[in-house]
Parts: C-alpha cells; structure tokens; sequence
C-alpha cells in the first residue's frame, strides 16, 4: 500500500510556474479533491511583483524559489502556486497579504478553513520554515 501511494504521489507537487489566473485555476489546485490525494492538501500561494514592477530577472528568480521549495516537499500534500500581486486584490485582503509589499506568500489548508502569511523576507529559507 505504501508503495502504491509513494508511487501515485511521486509526480503530485505542482511548481510547473502555475499562474491563479482566475477561480477556476484556483479552485482546481486548492479547492477540488484530487484523484492522487483522498484530501485537500495545503495550498502554498506567493504574491509576486507586478511585472511592471520587476525585471523578467527578478522574477524568475522569484518562480525559481518556489520551485525549489516545491522540489524539496515533492511527494506531500502540498500545491504551490502564485499570482501577480494587485491582480486579486480581494484575495490578498482575504489572506491578510495585501499592503505588505511583494513577494509574499499565504496558505491555504480549505479542509479545516485555515490560512496562514509569511510574516519574513520572501527567499526559499523563509519559505521553508514558513511552510515546516
């Protein structure tokens, strides 16, 4: 049994630069139970500058953090997206993230109606520890 979940899982993290365009992309990633996981897993969503506001440098380096925070939790119940910041104002406001500055980054855990910001620098330590 464990093999066959290991082996399930084993392609599940989700850091393939996955932009929350609209509720759809959202919810398919956050909201909807998976085949692979029998529960919603914890969503890891960043807050990435404008691109008006950053370099294309700047922000692959920003999609490169998260893809190897998402590289070192592969295998766990966790989806990792991101979005450009002031395009869903209403859901910055929601998860507490909207004036801080960007990046940042939130949880989302929709199974127990929990959320969670990084209250530190956004850089792939931080990040780890936000999501330990």
């Amino acid at each position: 049994m464990a093999d066959w979940l290991r082996e399930k899982t084993a392609g599940s993290v989700h850091f393939e630069h996955i932009e929350i365009t609209s509720q759809d992309v959202y919810d398919q990633y956050c909201k909807e139970k998976s085949t692979i996981w029998f529960y919603l897993g914890l969503c890891i969503i960043s807050f990435l500058p404008h691109k008006l506001d950053c370099t294309p440098e700047e922000r692959a380096k920003y999609l490169d953090i998260i893809k190897e925070t998402a590289l070192k939790y592969k295998g766990k119940p966790f989806k990792f997206l991101w979005a450009q910041g002031g395009d869903h104002f209403e859901v910055e406001e929601k998860l507490n993230v909207a004036g801080v500055g960007y990046p940042s980054a939130a949880a989302v855990f929709h199974a127990k109606n929990l959320t969670g910001k990084l209250k530190r620098s956004f850089n792939q330590e931080h990040l780890e520890q936000f999501i330990s």
